[in-house]
């Protein structure tokens, strides 16, 4: 969408802005994505002398929103998200204007999700050095001033439930992200996708576990160059000899099967069209995708899930959700970038304490992509009781989901998300894209 350009100076910038930020408000109880559009006529060199003189303030008032092309039917709605989103990155003020001497209405809290409204860019001077740029958002409060986290207010809004109220407010992009669901490039690799899908034999990578045996060290390392691990991988050899160059395939990767040549597959995969020969062992059927009905993008950068599903021939959006990918450390690594085959669904998977083999806990609703890396909801630690292991049920929420990478490779959910791509999953009809804008 086009940016609202508007020169003023001094306080009657600021004035024409709170105008135009108010109404805009306005207009945003009935639709959470309206910019009023203002048509400001060119200032006489008069007045631009004066703007000189006094250092004129000129601001930009923008949408920063990617829209989807495919239909939104959603099934899935508890935590609804503005398209574009805000992400405190620590404890945040938020004002009543864009500006720090402007009221302070609250502290957001720190990874506090906020709905997006649209930007603000101050530039200032004559050259128009770029100044300030704010967020103009909202969050649902109800009569006592309790914040609903994650948007989970507008899901509670309605009959028989509580009146809750928007609240609006601004906050400076130093101290809070703007997010958004990056539906062009997810549709992008959708279409993609489907064209391979329609040239058939697309299967995937099998080592669970290295259950089909550890490939050799490539160049006496337990990692490729690209950064693929060893374990959980399959070789991928440049030519049909294993005298050849190779690197990791991670297990899951989706590939199309080209022809078999002396013990090897040729195969080309699906995320980036490159082709290499993988060992028969490696790859157990040839045709595992029988139909793709179902796509779960993971979006690494912005930290959200989204779920696709074709209906009577086209594709449409059933679910936008934050999550939380894999971080780097001794004992995580990151959520691997890709096209996978969602090899299995289990209710649940324990896991274990870092630096033992103490089991601490358990993750709910969980679908297993690439090697022990799992969408799932909020993970449980048991707690002790007199010598005995108590569980202490299901936790539906966490803060930190949808902040920034923290798990040990898995895509944490919130539960309630977890428990519908867990009943909405399809054997050998669904696929894990996991993508980095």
């Amino acid at each position: 969408m086009k940016p609202i350009n508007i020169l003023c100076t001094g306080c009657a910038a600021m004035l024409l802005l709170s105008v135009v930020l108010l109404l805009s408000q306005k207009f945003s109880y009935d639709t959470e994505h309206t910019v009023l559009r203002v048509k400001v006529s060119e200032p006489s060199s008069a007045v631009r002398k004066e703007e000189e003189k006094n250092q004129a303030i000129d601001f930009i008032v923008e949408e920063e929103i990617v829209e989807p092309s495919f239909p939104v039917k959603l099934k899935y709605n508890a935590y609804p998200m503005t398209l574009s989103y805000v992400v405190c990155e620590g404890d945040t003020n938020i004002h009543a204007l864009p500006s720090q001497d402007a009221k302070l209405l609250r502290t957001a809290q720190k990874w506090e999700k906020l709905q997006y409204i649209e930007s603000i860019t101050f530039f200032k001077g004559v050259k128009r050095s770029t100044g300030e740029k704010w967020y103009h958002v909202y969050w649902y409060e109800n009569e006592d001033g309790e914040v609903f986290a994650d948007g989970s207010g507008q899901s509670q809004q309605g009959e028989g439930k509580n009146t809750l109220k928007k609240v609006f407010g601004f906050v400076g992009s130093d101290f809070a992200s703007r997010r958004y669901f990056d539906f062009h490039q997810m549709e992008e690799k959708i279409q993609k996708l489907e064209g391979e899908n329609k040239e058939g034999n697309l299967t995937y990578i099998s080592n669970y576990k290295n259950y089909y045996g550890l490939p050799p060290l490539c160049k006496g390392k337990e990692v490729d160059e690209g950064g693929t691990p060893r374990s959980q991988s399959a070789p991928g050899y440049f030519s049909a000899t294993k005298n050849s160059s190779f690197i990791y395939i991670p297990d899951g990767t989706l590939v199309k099967c080209l022809e078999y040549v002396n013990g090897f597959w040729h195969v080309r995969l699906v995320q980036n069209e490159t082709q290499y020969f993988v060992p028969e062992r490696y790859i157990l059927r040839k045709e595992a995708l029988t139909t793709l009905s179902k796509i779960i993008v993971i979006d690494r950068k912005n930290q959200n899930i989204t779920s696709f599903e074709k209906y009577e021939g086209n594709w449409q959006i059933t679910s936008c959700s934050l999550a939380t990918t894999g971080t780097t450390n001794q004992y995580a690594q990151p959520t691997p970038l890709g096209c996978y085959f969602v090899i299995e669904k289990k209710p649940q998977f324990y896991y274990i304490k870092d630096g033992t083999d103490e089991i601490q806990g358990y993750a709910p609703y969980t679908l297993r992509f690439c090697g022990g890396a799992y969408i799932h909801g909020v993970s449980v630690s048991y707690k002790w009781e007199n010598g005995k292991r108590i569980d202490p049920g299901l936790k539906e929420f966490s803060s930190s989901i949808g902040t920034v990478p923290l798990s040990h490779k898995c895509v944490r959910n919130y539960t309630s998300h977890a428990k519908f791509l867990y009943d909405w999953y399809t054997q050998n009809e669904t696929v894990v894209l996991v993508i980095e804008p």
